[in-house]
């Protein structure tokens, strides 16, 4: 399990094994574990929360969503890299 970036005290990263989903960034405090925040990466270069399991504030999530919606080429990059994709898979609704 990568970890990609750590952002305002956040660890932000992926799950080796969840290649086969859209492409998507787990959030939490300290170390990574299933009690994460997951966000989708739309096509469209914008972010949507699927869950918030780690219960981060909503003035964290802006911060967050900010954050991730900035990096977003480097996350589809690192996301092709480490899946070793050519193509990236999106969340549609």
């Amino acid at each position: 399990m990568p970890n990609y970036f750590t952002y305002a005290g956040y660890k932000l990263y992926f799950w080796s094994n969840e290649g086969d989903e859209p492409i998507h960034v787990h959030v939490t405090k300290g170390h990574p574990n299933p009690a994460s925040t997951k966000f989708w990466i739309l096509e469209d270069g914008t972010v949507q929360m699927a869950n918030n399991k780690a219960e981060l504030s909503k003035k964290d999530l802006k911060k967050i969503t900010a954050f991730l919606e900035a990096n977003i080429d480097e996350i589809c990059d690192t996301w092709k890299d480490y899946f070793r994709l050519d193509k990236i898979s999106f969340y549609k609704d």
